[in-house]
């Protein structure tokens, strides 16, 4: 009998150690999302601070009324870009959070995990696809 469960044994360590390894296999490589997240983070930060050396340059210009115009919708532009960065840099933050707290990857609505193609697309992905659609209708 001590002979049976220790094959028992080392069957089930094999088994366990198989399933470990699949498992490795399709999660999520955490380590380096974190790396292109922190990446990203620091592009967005860098571009946000180089539009507001630029635009205090061209403060300090003097021009006539359509240099004003020109820059007055070049401004406009830039704030809608700098909207946009700010709001995926908030995602980012919130997904870094995720890592630390063990909860990256899922879906905020469903709880499922977000699919492997989407995260590596977008990896600051706080919804599945499908819950993206009925969040956002698109």
């Amino acid at each position: 009998m001590n002979k049976n469960k220790k094959r028992s044994n080392n069957k089930n360590s094999e088994t366990n150690k198989v399933t470990k390894n699949i498992k490795k296999n399709n999660d999520l490589d955490i380590k380096k999302i974190k790396e292109i997240l922190i990446e990203k983070r620091n592009e967005i930060l860098e571009e946000i601070r180089m539009q507001s050396e630029y635009e205090n340059i061209n403060e300090k210009d003097i021009g006539d009324e359509i240099d004003d115009v020109v820059q007055t919708v070049e401004k406009e532009i830039k704030f809608d870009i700098s909207a946009n960065e700010k709001n995926i840099l908030n995602e980012i933050e919130i997904a870094l959070k995720k890592i630390e707290n063990g909860t990256y990857g899922k879906c905020e609505l469903c709880k499922k995990d977000i699919e492997p193609k989407r995260i590596k697309a977008i990896p600051y992905s706080r919804y599945c696809i499908e819950c993206q659609k009925k969040q956002y209708g698109n």
